[in-house]
């Protein structure tokens, strides 16, 4: 069934009239219409698709889509904090894009966020656009709640707005039925700062009192991210829930040749010390890890500037940390088509959590690269080239050093957590592709250095990746741990 677009009228915007009900009035009789005054939890499910923020197969394109079999969220409110259930299957065919693609089968999948969460800070701006309940709850904690008439689609609304923990202003649309049809706030994105998150609510239902949204569609960046049929609620359900807090990885280096270092503790970097400056392969994840990354290439190599970066891709957790390679004053090397990417979404304001380059701003310095380069200073090598045929991402780069006969990859080969004997029963073509590319450049690859490492830390053979592709059997395979 088509649905209207809902179009925003902000010329037509008004402030409320002598008389009428002040916002604190309105937002109780939104609570009370929704069912919101006694809730201290409440428990949604439902199935749909979800879609993989900044897990594009291109740059700019929408995000790939996951179908949702079952989802199932709890929602806390005393205090703030939510669990989600789902049960995922492939949506995109033939897999195009990241977020964990391919899967076969179905993917379980548990994430939870608590006050003790690291992204704790935007908790109520997410659930905000999660559920009306919960725009309501972080309204009535707002001690700057305001209120102003809009008319949208031929529609009256009532704009109630406010400004959430992490600093971004929250608005929700409340239509003459006191139901919340729409929200719209920020969170922050180390790649998109300010990146725009909303919520349309539709097809209102009474579920044991409450009135819940039937369909739930949210979108992030101006893509959607969820689309939700409902199908049970339940309210004031126990909420024990525990925060996913990951241990934090302890960083550590490791030489692969000379002037040449693994540095761990995170996703993986690679140092390389050229005569004049520093290159660094992969910036990847946020801030944070690129800090550390940049301080630990400069004890390795003191007196040497971080001259270039490496850009496998453009994947939010691949490209989380580059725009403080940008404030250091490295080039940025990507792949041709990222470039005009970056520079679109770098000029998005960084407001809610300025970084160090919003701090002190500085134009980024790219070099593109279309299928290959060579960067070498005689001494050292480093053989750049874009994977052909790869789905994860049309722009993604890998690093091949001749000298020590090391591969460095992402999301190509995701190793699992313990060395494989012997080939999986379903074969990811993502794998099968790099293979073929190896290949056809006719590399000689000892070792692979994939960004996201093994759990347990160990060094990749190029066996291993052949018997992922069943290519080799485990009798072949006696020492994969024993590389040189």
């Amino acid at each position: 069934m088509s649905r209207k677009p809902f179009y925003l009228l902000p010329l037509l915007a008004l402030p409320l009239q002598a008389g009428a009900a002040t916002p604190a009035q309105t937002l109780s009789e939104v609570a009370s219409a929704l069912g919101a005054e006694s809730l201290q939890s409440i428990q949604f499910s439902g199935a749909g698709s979800d879609y993989a923020l900044g897990q594009f197969g291109h740059a700019g394109e929408a995000w790939p889509k996951f179908i949702d079999k079952s989802y199932q969220r709890v929602v806390s409110f005393a205090p703030w904090a939510t669990e989600l259930q789902r049960t995922r299957l492939q949506g995109e065919n033939p897999p195009r894009g990241g977020g964990g693609q391919p899967i076969f089968g179905e993917q379980q999948q548990t994430q939870s966020v608590t006050a003790e969460s690291p992204s704790a800070i935007s908790l109520q701006s997410e659930l905000a656009v999660t559920l009306p309940q919960a725009f309501i709850k972080a309204a009535q904690q707002a001690s700057d709640l305001k209120a102003e008439e809009q008319h949208a689609g031929g529609k009256h609304y009532t704009v109630l707005s406010f400004t959430a923990p992490n600093k971004a202003r929250t608005r929700g649309w409340v239509n003459a039925q006191h139901q919340i049809e729409r929200v719209e706030t920020q969170i922050d994105n180390p790649v998109y700062g300010d990146v725009n998150y909303e919520a349309q609510f539709s097809g209102y239902r009474d579920f044991g009192g409450v009135q819940f949204p039937g369909h739930i569609v949210q979108k992030a960046g101006g893509y959607p991210v969820l689309e939700l049929n409902v199908s049970e609620v339940k309210l004031n359900v126990p909420a024990q829930i525990k925060a996913s807090v990951p241990p934090t990885p302890v960083l550590a280096s490791e030489p692969l040749g000379k002037d040449v270092w693994l540095i761990s503790g995170g996703y993986a970097a690679v140092a390389v010390g050229f005569k004049d400056h520093v290159l660094i392969i992969e910036g990847g994840q946020n801030d944070q890890r690129s800090e550390a990354v940049i301080a630990e290439a400069k004890r390795l190599f003191p007196g040497k500037k971080i001259g270039a970066l490496v850009n496998t891709h453009a994947h939010f957790d691949h490209a989380g940390g580059l725009r403080n390679y940008v404030a250091e004053g490295a080039t940025i090397i990507t792949h041709e088509s990222n470039v005009p990417y970056f520079q679109k979404v770098w000029a998005n304001p960084h407001r809610l959590a300025p970084d160090r380059l919003a701090l002190h701003p500085r134009p980024a310095k790219f070099r593109a690269v279309k299928d290959e380069l060579l960067l070498s200073d005689g001494e050292h090598s480093v053989q750049l080239f874009r994977l052909q045929d790869f789905g994860h991402n049309d722009g993604t780069l890998v690093a091949y050093l001749p000298n020590e006969k090391v591969l460095v990859e992402a999301d190509a080969f995701n190793p699992p957590a313990s060395p494989l004997t012997q080939t999986p029963a379903s074969i990811s073509p993502f794998q099968q592709s790099l293979v073929a590319n190896i290949e056809a450049r006719k590399l000689v690859v000892e070792r692979i250095v994939p960004i996201h490492l093994p759990a347990d830390n160990r060094k990749i053979a190029y066996t291993e990746l052949l018997t992922a592709v069943g290519r080799i059997d485990s009798k072949a395979q006696l020492s994969l741990t024993e590389t040189k």
